[in-house]
């Protein structure tokens, strides 16, 4: 091969070898610490959002039907006479004193041995929440208020008496009336053989059956009514 045919061969191969090492890409350049794991990062938590609870309306509260005072003393008067039933069964052990007898003496201020009807009825009255009057062991006290009395003497109707009206019993020899007990059933039909009361009170009877009864007092007896059922 001539010097000049050599020269152009040399050259052709050094250019083919620039333009093959221009054209091939570079190698990434070594990691020393590839061997070495990559820890996860953890991502940060966040605290919980405080929500506020739902505020839920509270149910009414049930009410009671508004009673008329003609029911509500009815049931006032249902009261009483249901508490003095269940006493019915007192019995003085000796003269003004016994079970319970000298119990509801003393729990209306009365002395040993009084004449407890006033004092039976005070303690029916309280068990009811209900009034009693100034003096309530003296059974005339109950009715020297004419805003309560329905019946005194010739004042008044006796048919307007109801369940738990206490009920005034004159003593002619005193002069006033001396005592007092409730009404439980009262009969003012003017067709009924006989117009009068069933009443529940104590300090009634003699002997060994004194103490607490239920009793029957026609109307010609009864002198007073008072309505402390309210």
């Amino acid at each position: 091969m001539s010097t000049r045919y050599q020269s152009l061969f040399w050259l052709l191969a050094s250019l083919t070898l620039l333009a093959v090492r221009a054209a091939a890409k570079p190698a990434p350049p070594v990691d020393l610490f590839d061997w070495v794991p990559r820890l996860a990062v953890p991502k940060p938590i966040r605290p919980p959002v405080a929500t506020k609870p739902a505020v839920v309306a509270p149910a009414p509260k049930p009410t009671a039907p508004k009673l008329s005072a003609r029911v509500r003393q009815a049931l006032n008067g249902a009261c009483t006479i249901a508490w003095l039933r269940t006493r019915l069964w007192w019995r003085e052990t000796s003269y003004n004193a016994g079970p319970g007898i000298t119990e509801i003496i003393r729990a209306n201020g009365g002395s040993p041995r009084e004449e407890y009807c006033g004092d039976t009825q005070a303690g029916a009255q309280r068990s009811c929440s209900l009034p009693v009057p100034a003096g309530s062991n003296g059974s005339y006290n109950w009715f020297l208020n004419p805003k309560r009395n329905t019946l005194l003497g010739h004042a008044g109707s006796f048919d307007s008496t109801r369940q738990g009206y206490k009920i005034g019993i004159f003593n002619a020899r005193k002069g006033r009336i001396a005592h007092i007990t409730a009404a439980d059933v009262v009969v003012t039909s003017r067709n009924a053989p006989a117009r009068g009361a069933w009443c529940i009170g104590g300090n009634e009877g003699s002997g060994t059956k004194a103490g607490m009864h239920r009793t029957w007092y026609p109307k010609a007896n009864i002198y007073a009514a008072a309505n402390y059922n309210y």
